[in-house]
């Protein structure tokens, strides 16, 4: 008989609480399955033809090995609680999505623990030179009084920061990112019992706005972290400097930074508050798109939210972990990229 192996409670059993626990998925062809907890200590060993699941607490992380250069982490999300969407100190244009104020009830999940990286990228969309990246289709003009113009660059080259410049289509789209590395992942599923038992079926996708705002707000704790900013409680911008890569004065950046470079929150996650503003799916329950409402009254449903503010805003509100923005599905720009959920 196949056994169910919950995670957190071998975790339990070796008094490792504190941090974010990492969880290499490594087997021995399809014979063992091998769990790894901090400073490589090993949990547990279990033949992998016994194994069905694997349940992990909120927290741990999950390493997606992409190629023997490339890989990222998932970190898991609890739900179990009800949550809303809320509309609380940000920019007003945000309370014109139908959604805001409506509650869904939170199952597990799990998130990227940094954005979609240009490494990433290159290895999914199969481009082999940093000259193939993707260019905006629009220009940009930012809070801050920067203007980009259209067609412009990455704003900073290299595997280990932000992929921007993409589009809702880019990414969701057929034959788009997505696509793409679910691919990949159900070769990987094939070829590990780790990864297989643990994710079962999921797939990879945009997070829903219920769950980004969520994760960036600190997960089942939301209520007691009482965030403002993904990582701080406090709404200065001190503060912001601390969990934030943005252009709020002082503070003045003229592009991306690398992934993880400031604080991350009580989940272990980077960068929900600036840097790249993140794509959501734009997927309500019963509805295929948002419903995004002009002051007008007209209705427009092709616009896609995305969220988290961007490093060209100085407007410091945008940083919030409510903070909404939103474009067409179509539109790529400099300071727009990714995060993975499962």
């Amino acid at each position: 008989m196949k056994e169910r192996i919950n995670f957190k409670k071998i975790a339990a059993a070796f008094m490792l609480t504190a941090g974010v626990l990492s969880i290499p998925v490594s087997s021995q062809g399809d014979e063992i399955v091998k769990i790894f907890g901090q400073n490589n200590l090993m949990l547990g060993t279990y033949p992998a033809t016994s194994v069905s699941h694997i349940e992990f607490g909120e927290g741990t992380s999950i390493e997606i090995p992409l190629s023997e250069t490339v890989s990222f982490k998932m970190i898991k999300v609890e739900g179990g609680v009800p949550y809303t969407l809320q509309n609380t100190g940000i920019n007003t244009a945000s309370s014109n999505w139908q959604i805001v104020g409506t509650t869904k009830q939170m199952e597990d999940y799990w998130i990227g623990e940094f954005l979609v990286t240009q490494g990433i990228w290159k290895e999914v969309m199969g481009i082999s030179s940093d000259d193939k990246l993707p260019v905006s289709n629009v220009a940009t003009n930012f809070t801050s009084g920067i203007s980009v113009p259209k067609g412009s660059k990455q704003t900073a080259i290299g595997n280990n920061y932000p992929i921007a410049n993409v589009s809702w289509d880019d990414i969701c789209g057929t034959d788009g990112f997505l696509t793409k590395i679910n691919e990949k992942l159900k070769e990987l599923k094939a070829s590990d019992a780790t990864l297989a038992a643990a994710l079962g079926d999921r797939e990879f996708r945009l997070p829903d706005e219920w769950e980004w705002e969520y994760a960036a707000s600190g997960g089942k704790d939301y209520a007691t972290l009482k965030y403002y900013y993904a990582g701080t409680t406090a709404n200065t911008v001190e503060a912001l400097e601390q969990v934030a890569v943005n252009s709020v004065s002082p503070n003045s950046v003229t592009s991306v930074a690398v992934v993880g470079s400031k604080v991350p929150n009580a989940l272990g996650l980077y960068d929900m508050s600036g840097n790249v503003y993140e794509w959501c799916s734009g997927k309500y329950p019963n509805l295929d798109v948002l419903c995004y409402l002009y002051n007008d009254g007209t209705v427009e449903s092709s616009r896609r939210p995305n969220r988290g503010g961007n490093w060209g805003e100085a407007t410091a509100s945008y940083f919030s972990v409510f903070g909404r923005n939103s474009n067409t599905s179509s539109y790529q720009f400099v300071s727009s990229g990714f995060r993975l959920a499962l």
